[in-house]
């Protein structure tokens, strides 16, 4: 009913107006429009729009997604103006809220990688409705024995049913990249990666990267086979899985890592550091200031030593743009250099 009302207010409908409503599945349609068996019209969104014209009533099609480009593609020849309307988003928690997901809510108290799903979901109506429920068809044990495999398996599988698998390699290669670049996501395409649904925009217009997509792209990464990128952003996954109740201690790897994310977007270049460290407790004179980190060449921009006491090999890595880490992670008001 919110919904209907919100569309209505939109619109400029009245109760009385016509208001027909598809909900997504077009290309069902156009399946079956295809099936000589069926013996139906052609049930294409071009003929559903067309067939309407002679009602001069609105028509709604809902979607998970869609590029605006095939709306007016399927649009008829009447005139009649196409326009996309973005749904207000539903806050990345609110599978707390849903009953049909106690269960999901129940394991996810229990195992940190249901719980990293659930939000990764990003309260994503197609994700919770339809994404988790397949995922539980496909391995009935997800929920009781979740195992790295096993949530592998379920991001690919609720990727699929939200149809955000029509991204091709390289695409995803070029928007992580750019995405994590303090010099280059402002040209990004913003409406075409949420017509995609590589992108979410989250209640108070904030866009994320799909977090389905960011971690099955950097899934089974490994220092040895895969670019930096991905090492790191596997790691930074890895080390949220870890994150809960009287962990503090485990944000460590979380931070390095993704810092490491933000170097290898810049790939060298040079910027003020308060445009690195954004909201960061830095000291006035020390914002402005240019600053530039080498990258070395190896995948893993961490190196770890035994303290930070050599203070001449600390520094000598330091310089060579290497982000250095005490493995007991102890040091007093130092997380890492």
């Amino acid at each position: 009913k919110p919904t209907i009302l919100w569309l209505q207010q939109k619109l400029c409908c009245t109760n009385e107006d016509t208001l027909v409503i598809c909900v997504d599945e077009i290309g069902d349609l156009q399946a079956q429009a295809q099936d000589q068996t069926l013996n139906m019209p052609s049930a294409t969104m071009s003929s559903v729009m067309t067939e309407v014209d002679v009602f001069k009533g609105k028509v709604v099609f809902i979607f998970s997604h869609i590029k605006d480009s095939v709306l007016l593609t399927g649009a008829s020849g009447s005139g009649r103006q196409v326009l996309s309307l973005q749904l207000p988003a539903l806050l990345p928690g609110v599978w707390k809220e849903l009953s049909p997901l106690h269960i999901w809510q129940n394991a996810a108290s229990h195992h940190p990688g249901i719980h990293q799903l659930l939000l990764a979901c990003c309260g994503h109506p197609r994700c919770l409705v339809d994404g988790l429920p397949a995922a539980l068809r496909q391995r009935p044990s997800l929920l009781e024995h979740p195992t790295e495999a096993s949530l592998v398996e379920a991001r690919h599988v609720i990727i699929q049913t939200s149809k955000f698998n029509d991204i091709s390699t390289s695409d995803m290669d070029e928007v992580i990249f750019k995405w994590f670049s303090l010099k280059q996501s402002q040209t990004l395409n913003v409406s075409e990666l949420i017509a995609n649904g590589l992108l979410l925009r989250l209640p108070g217009d904030v866009d994320v990267l799909n977090p389905l997509m960011l971690q099955s792209w950097s899934a089974g990464a490994t220092r040895q086979s895969q670019t930096p990128m991905r090492w790191h952003l596997s790691q930074v996954y890895d080390a949220d899985a870890v994150l809960g109740p009287n962990t503090e201690k485990k944000m460590e790897g979380l931070m390095f890592h993704y810092e490491a994310l933000l170097r290898i977007g810049l790939n060298g270049e040079e910027l003020p550091l308060r445009e690195f460290y954004v909201g960061g407790d830095i000291d006035s004179k020390f914002g402005p200031r240019q600053v530039r980190a080498p990258l070395p060449s190896q995948t893993d921009l961490i190196v770890e030593m035994p303290n930070f006491k050599d203070m001449d090999t600390v520094l000598e890595r330091l310089r060579a743009g290497w982000i250095v880490v005490s493995q007991e992670q102890n040091e007093p008001g130092v997380e890492f250099l």
